[in-house]
């Protein structure tokens, strides 16, 4: 408990017990015992200074920073590696956290290791996003669902991003479409304030207008069936109004970019992206309720 406390105060979150402290207090009997020598022959459990974590996935991300990154934030990264493993971690192809980190080249590593981002232009803050301007700037995710090899296919799969902006925008942020088919998302349409999107299809599916004033936010698009489709605001589903279920029609093959679709820039803030295989409702709620908000919290992104 005292690394964690340490960690917390580095952080600025030592007047109380976070949500964090109380999760990871209740798994540390559960955390892997690594020996360290004593000398004359002996060994010891007693690890090195700083915190341990529960998951080399952390430990190999760790390996790959490039700048100082906070005890809080490696803890952070580590909770949610362990959400993603109890979701199933073969689901997710990836995972970008824009918001962690101090230097933009470890802001764009996919925690996971398999495609980190290249940003073309968006203006990084540190601790908290990527800003896209509208006219000229993007960020190529590194990953292309028909060359990946992953858990996204053609009739189950779901991306996602954190948009810190609450602006009307009604060209798709994120996503990649050919004029035929495609998978795009526009979190808040002005006027009609709905959401916009497309899993592997040709025409929009929309929630109804009025179901989303407020574009902040992770918006998740999915689909769970050749024929169904879903989207989710935070932790829950916003349900579809105009062309809901179409079939699921090609797996395009280009990477996805964010800020950039279809030749049209988009300006926006993006804390995350996020990409793998199809998820349940309850999958969803446990990776934003468990996995991100207690980052994007900390972060004050929220």
């Amino acid at each position: 408990m005292s690394r964690i406390f340490d960690a917390l105060v580095e952080a600025g979150e030592a007047n109380g017990p976070s949500r964090l402290v109380k999760r990871r207090s209740l798994a540390v009997g559960a955390r892997r015992r690594r020996l360290y020598p004593l000398g004359g022959g002996g060994t010891s459990v007693a690890p090195p200074p700083g915190p341990t974590f529960d998951n080399d996935e952390t430990l190999a991300w760790i390996a790959r920073l490039t700048g100082p990154v906070t005890n809080a934030d490696k803890l952070l990264v580590d909770d949610l590696i362990t959400v993603l493993k109890g979701i199933g971690l073969e689901k997710f192809d990836l995972v970008q956290l824009y918001c962690i980190g101090t230097t933009e080249a470890d802001a764009l590593l996919d925690i996971l290791g398999n495609f980190d981002a290249v940003n073309s232009g968006a203006a990084y803050t540190a601790g908290a996003h990527l800003e896209t301007n509208g006219t000229s700037s993007s960020i190529a995710s590194g990953w292309n669902p028909s060359t990946a090899g992953g858990a996204y296919g053609q009739n189950g799969g779901h991306f996602g991003a954190y948009f810190v902006d609450q602006a009307a925008v009604s060209a798709s942020g994120v996503g990649q479409f050919d004029g035929s088919d495609g998978m795009t998302l526009a979190p808040r349409q002005p006027t009609s304030n709905r959401v916009a999107f497309r899993v592997n299809q040709a025409s929009l599916t929309s929630t109804a207008n009025g179901s989303n004033l407020d574009g902040r936010g992770l918006y998740i698009a999915n689909r769970s069936l050749s024929n169904a489709t879903q989207v989710y605001k935070n932790n829950a589903a916003i349900a579809a109004s105009g062309n809901p279920n179409q079939n699921s029609t090609a797996l395009n093959n280009a990477e996805v970019i964010l800020g950039l679709v279809a030749g049209t820039f988009t300006a926006h803030q993006f804390s995350l992206f996020i990409a793998g295989g199809s998820l349940t409702a309850g999958e969803v709620a446990d990776l934003y309720n468990d996995g991100l908000l207690p980052i994007l919290t900390a972060k004050g992104l929220v």
